[in-house]
């Protein structure tokens, strides 16, 4: 988890560098800003998807997969492609079937995340992170 975390501020620390004119110390706008394109999703998404939907999918694949692990697995692709085509019409412009591949292939990461630590904490850490950069990018 302390890997994760310095990757993490290292990554914060990169996009926030500017080469433009440098902003007020605090804006109000920019920080709302922040936590409604940043942390709001992260939270409410990560514990939505990676919480409740790999939950319920696992409970529904159980009398046909019998290895939890498989089980596993399998919600977390399930629910990542749910994730994917979910943000399909986000406000984000639109750029089609690659932008749904690397949707799911956050998706698989914060799944992955959260099931190897147990708890969804590095998955919402990570999906802030991913949001922040996409959020800069546009």
């Amino acid at each position: 988890m302390m890997r994760f975390t310095i990757a993490g501020l290292a990554l914060v620390a990169l996009l926030s560098t500017r080469t433009g004119p440098r902003a007020p110390a605090f804006n109000g706008e920019r920080a709302h800003a922040l936590v409604r394109t940043t942390l709001l999703p992260a939270l409410t998404e990560e514990l939505v998807f990676r919480g409740v939907m790999t939950a319920i999918v696992g409970v529904l694949l159980t009398s046909v997969v019998r290895d939890p692990r498989v089980r596993a697995g399998v919600s977390v692709v399930l629910v990542s492609l749910t994730f994917a085509l979910a943000h399909e019409g986000a406000p984000w412009p639109a750029a089609g079937w690659p932008l749904i591949a690397a949707r799911f292939a956050a998706g698989l990461v914060f799944g992955a995340l959260a099931l190897r630590d147990g708890t969804l904490l590095a998955a919402m850490l990570a999906h802030a992170m991913y949001d922040a950069s996409v959020a800069r990018c546009w």
